[in-house]
C-alpha cells in the first residue's frame, strides 16, 4: 500500500511543473498573499497539523488556482483549492509556487 502511494506521488511530481519560486508566509504576510496564508493555516488547523506547512500551488493563465499539492493528502489540498476558487493572483499567472507557511 505504501509503495503504491509513493509511486503515485513520484508520478505526480514527474508530471508537474517545478515551483518557480518559494514564498514564505507568516501572519504578517503582504496583503496579496494574506488570503493564501489564512486558508492554508485554517485548513492545517482543521486536520490538526502543527508547525511549518509546505504547499505547492499551480496557477493558470488567469491567475486562478489550477492545482494544489501537499504531503498532507487530497482532503487537505481540496480544502485549500476550494477556499481559493474565487481568488485570482495575476502576478502568479502561469506559474507554480511553493508556499511555506510558518505557524
Amino acid at each position: 500500500m505504501r509503495l503504491a502511494v509513493l509511486l503515485s506521488l513520484l508520478a505526480a511530481c514527474a508530471t508537474t511543473t517545478a515551483p518557480s519560486q518559494v514564498v514564505v508566509l507568516s501572519p504578517a504576510s503582504p496583503p496579496a498573499w494574506q488570503t493564501v496564508h489564512d486558508v492554508v493555516d485554517g485548513c492545517a488547523r482543521s486536520i490538526g497539523v502543527a508547525g511549518e506547512v509546505r504547499v505547492r500551488i499551480e496557477f493558470d493563465d488567469r491567475g486562478s488556482v489550477r492545482a494544489v499539492d501537499s504531503e498532507y493528502g487530497d482532503s487537505f489540498a481540496g480544502c485549500i483549492g476550494n477556499a481559493l476558487l474565487a481568488a485570482h493572483y495575476h502576478a502568479a499567472r502561469e506559474s507554480a509556487l511553493l508556499f511555506v507557511v510558518a505557524r
